[in-house]
């Protein structure tokens, strides 16, 4: 073979790769720089829900095994809600804030853990309502599954009524969490660890006041204090 024909072969080889490079390239869209949307739902191939990030408006209801039921609360902050392979919800980012009409600042950042089918096991939560609270809480959390459909009635519910329906779900044991511990800090502007019993009852304070005064608590299961060592 002579030299031209071998630069000939040389120069349609490198051309034909050039050509695939490019047209490669051409089809792979650039990344937008910018999305602006009002929800993003993320699904499994198989269309299972695994993650919705929305505003406010648009916010989700109750995930439960991969169908949307009515929220318990009737509305939901902006936020990032996590489902899990099943398409339930177990946790989230949710977020809010606003100047209330009486002129009081409003503001909520939680990051929660759920139990499987149930409610909140682990929460990080800053709000300020009236006070400020900065905490993080474990809470025992029951293990009954949630029923949406005995769960919904409560977003229009009000008073009397509602009332009467939260003793009843708590009666059928899927709606009794309860408080383990408590770290953080109070509206009243103390740094507080306390302890609770299976039962929810406080068993055990530490606490600093904003004044600086040093306290260790002991409780009994009535709620009476058994020690109190403050300085």
């Amino acid at each position: 073979m002579s030299v031209q024909k071998c630069l000939v072969g040389y120069a349609v080889g490198v051309s034909l790769a050039l050509a695939f490079v490019v047209l490669l390239g051409a089809s792979r869209p650039a990344a937008p720089e910018e999305i602006t949307v009002r929800r993003i739902n993320l699904l499994e191939p198989d269309g299972t829900i695994r993650l919705v990030i929305s505003g406010a408006q648009e916010a989700p209801g109750l995930y439960f095994h991969n169908k949307e039921h009515p929220h318990s609360s009737g509305g939901r902050p902006a936020g990032m809600y996590f489902m899990n392979d099943e398409g339930t919800e177990l946790g989230g980012i949710i977020f809010s804030g606003n100047k209330k009409e009486d002129g009081r600042p409003f503001s909520l950042v939680q990051f929660s853990m759920d139990n499987y089918d149930q409610d909140q096991a682990l929460v990080l939560r800053h709000i300020q309502d009236q006070g400020i609270e900065t905490a993080f809480m474990v809470n025992d959390v029951p293990l009954v599954p949630k029923d949406p459909a005995l769960l919904a009635p409560l977003a229009t519910l009000e008073g009397e009524e509602r009332q009467k329906l939260l003793e009843d779900l708590r009666a059928t044991g899927m709606f009794d969490s309860r408080m383990r511990m408590f770290a953080g800090r109070t509206r009243d502007g103390d740094a507080l660890l306390s302890l609770h019993d299976a039962e929810g009852r406080p068993r055990l304070y530490f606490r600093v006041t904003e004044e600086g005064t040093v306290g260790i608590k002991v409780l009994d299961e009535k709620g009476e204090t058994v020690k109190d060592l403050t300085k």
